[in-house]
């Protein structure tokens, strides 16, 4: 995201600086620090979730789907689900 983006996400979502910060979850300062830098990926993700109008994952159908799995699942499966992705990481 350029530095102008956030200029041009605020004008294409008809709001002001206040709004957008407050769209975001964001402190008006923030915004400001972003809308002159380069903003981080989350906020240019959520930049792009809130003008395509999608919801927050936990109201979507594969948030659903998902919470309905793991609840069939044991719970040493979903340990494991957890822990192996970290374990490169960590390591």
């Amino acid at each position: 995201m350029q530095h102008n983006s956030l200029t041009i996400w605020l004008l294409a979502m008809d709001f002001s600086p206040r709004a957008g910060a407050a769209a975001l979850g964001i402190t008006e300062q923030q915004f400001a620090e972003y809308q002159h830098g380069n903003p981080p990926r989350h906020i240019e993700l959520a930049c792009a979730a809130l003008y395509h109008r999608l919801d927050p994952w936990e109201k979507t159908n594969a948030a659903k789907h998902v919470n309905k799995a793991m609840k069939l699942l044991k719970p040493e499966k979903i340990a494991g689900l957890i822990i192996k992705p970290l374990a490169g990481v960590i390591e």
